[in-house]
């Protein structure tokens, strides 16, 4: 697995949960790391990005980008909404094959 950066503003919440994070003062990455996926992360090149931009716009599917792939044997980060680095308390559901 290669150490990727992603930024915590970036993830895409409906409206709803970010009202509830917003009245119940919680930490949206603790919200969205635990484990339930309701879209699909990939990650891709970034000479590909206009073509993964024409075909979301073509079939009329949002895509988000969310962060990078880091190279070196760096640990994979989280920047915060306030740019600082944080941990998310949830590390998300390892799958056991």
């Amino acid at each position: 697995m290669f150490p990727f950066i992603f930024f915590e503003k970036k993830i895409p919440v409906s409206n709803t949960l970010s009202q509830l994070i917003e009245i119940k003062k919680l930490r949206k990455i603790d919200i969205t790391s635990r484990g339930d996926d309701y879209q699909i992360l990939f990650t891709a090149n970034p000479i590909k990005s206009r073509i993964i931009k024409r075909i979301s716009n073509n079939t009329g599917i949002k895509i988000t980008k969310i962060g990078k792939i880091i190279s070196g044997k760096n640990k994979s980060k989280i920047i915060n909404i306030k740019n600082k680095q944080i941990e998310a308390k949830n590390k998300g559901y390892i799958h056991q094959f």
